[in-house]
């Protein structure tokens, strides 16, 4: 049985799962949902019994958001998404664009370890079609976008850093010098 959940989600990250490979574009708002997939994974994780009629809120795009609609299949009639956990959703999503954004920026970074990394963060965002430039119609603000992926390379500065302090060496060159 095919069900759909529509969603209010922003527009980098519409784009974004409109881009990938493993989902299916059906219409401009409408994208197909395989069972292996991520997306198709967290859905069924989400999904549960619900006996009875939920009340669906008409769903209405805000600034810089647009509706999604997910297509998937679904053996049971009654086990669906809550429409309580479509938020829970939306974020998970969110956290899906930023997890791929960070994984294929810093695969290119510490190939070309180049203290300027914003042409990584403009091929990432070219390549999926979402808009940068435009003053009236951006989808994400390509600051945003360099900052989430400043914000990952500072917690694993301090990590590294934190790490570093932990694990000092037994024993000093000089120690070494002087014992033998």
């Amino acid at each position: 049985m095919d069900k759909e959940i529509t969603l209010c989600v922003p527009k980098y990250v519409k784009k974004f799962l409109l881009s990938e490979p493993d989902y299916e574009l059906l219409t401009r708002d409408t994208i197909k949902v395989p069972r292996i997939s991520e997306l198709g994974h967290l859905i069924f994780v989400v999904s549960r019994h619900i006996p009875h009629t939920q009340i669906y809120q008409p769903v209405v795009a805000g600034k810089n958001t647009e509706i999604l609609t997910i297509q998937y299949k679904c053996k049971k009639k009654a086990f669906d998404v809550p429409v309580e956990r479509y938020g829970d959703l939306v974020t998970l999503l969110t956290e899906q664009f930023r997890a791929a954004f960070i994984r294929e920026i810093a695969a290119i970074h510490s190939v070309h370890p180049e203290p300027e990394y914003g042409w990584m963060v403009k091929s990432f965002l070219d390549r999926r079609g979402i808009v940068t430039s435009d003053a009236l119609d951006k989808d994400i603000d390509i600051e945003t976008a360099r900052k989430i992926y400043r914000d990952h390379l500072e917690r694993i500065g301090k990590k590294n850093s934190r790490n570093r302090k932990l694990s000092k060496p037994l024993l000093s060159v000089s120690e070494l010098v002087c014992r033998v």
